[in-house]
């Protein structure tokens, strides 16, 4: 039986920066990246240059678990972070992913300070949410 699968992404695009200068700046190497331009799976050029961390596509009934663990991965270099952020006025986006099996929705609840956390990098949040079919037997 599938299990609902929750996935986050934290994402920065610029037309201004690269993202070998974006990591050489807050020192931490994303997960993926592309330069403006770049030939998408041979059919697409990359409208912007992207830079971006994500967790693995898990099971999870809790949204904040990705969370956090995307929280973990950029709190060394926040300050790196949010400088370069200013600097160019970059608008970081916060993606997630939810793909709901069997009717089991996760938690969509965020705390406080992951709140606070990504309002400090001025993010934008984005949740996307995909129920897939089931039979309810009850």
């Amino acid at each position: 039986m599938s299990k609902t699968i929750v996935q986050a992404t934290f994402v920065l695009g610029s037309e201004e920066i690269s993202p070998e200068s974006i990591s050489e700046r807050i020192e931490l190497i994303p997960n993926l990246s592309g330069k403006k331009g770049e030939i998408v799976n041979g059919k697409m050029p990359y409208p912007d240059s992207f830079w971006e961390v994500f967790t693995k596509r898990e099971a999870s009934l809790d949204v904040s678990d990705q969370i956090k663990k995307i929280i973990k991965i950029l709190t060394p270099s926040f300050q790196k972070l949010k400088d370069l952020i200013e600097e160019y006025q970059l608008t970081p986006l916060l993606s997630v992913l939810i793909v709901i099996e069997n009717g089991e929705a996760p938690s969509l609840s965020l705390s406080r300070e992951e709140i606070s956390f990504f309002n400090d990098l001025n993010t934008e949040m984005d949740f996307d949410i995909y129920a897939n079919p089931y039979n309810d037997s009850n």
